[in-house]
């Protein structure tokens, strides 16, 4: 079992340099981002899993650029599925803390990029109660 835990997946839809996506990705306050030439295994595991469960939202003969970053202190991974032209056309982020993409996610779709796919799990606040 693995120790890591998605909480989230978001899958956008777009042609843009992939300059440009990482530039609005920061602007809309995803820090730290770093590109990675080897995903560690956790990782890897986690994106072919999600390739495999989505594959007809996600292209799987394309050229791909894998990235982490951080939105809110919790770390995301961020993967660019890039055309033969050199243009970004698919971008699949997945979120590895609690709540962490519905503000970003808001804020892509402002600069015009299309959402495909958007599943996050959030914690919810629960009052303590007891049963006597």
């Amino acid at each position: 079992m693995s120790a890591i835990r998605v909480y989230g997946i978001a899958v956008f839809d777009l042609r843009k340099d992939p300059d440009v996506v990482l530039l609005e990705l920061q602007i809309a306050g995803v820090k730290n981002i770093v590109e990675v030439e080897s995903l560690p295994e956790e990782y890897l595991k986690h994106i072919e899993n999600v390739e495999k469960e989505f594959r007809k939202y996600l292209p799987s003969n394309l050229q791909t650029l894998d990235y982490i970053a951080e939105i809110s202190k919790k770390s995301v991974l961020i993967r660019l599925y890039i055309d033969e032209e050199g243009k970004a056309v698919r971008v699949l982020i997945l979120s590895f803390g609690s709540g962490a993409l519905r503000h970003i996610v808001k804020r892509l779709e402002r600069f015009g990029w299309n959402r495909v796919l958007l599943f996050e799990i959030r914690k919810l606040a629960r009052k303590a109660s007891a049963d006597y």
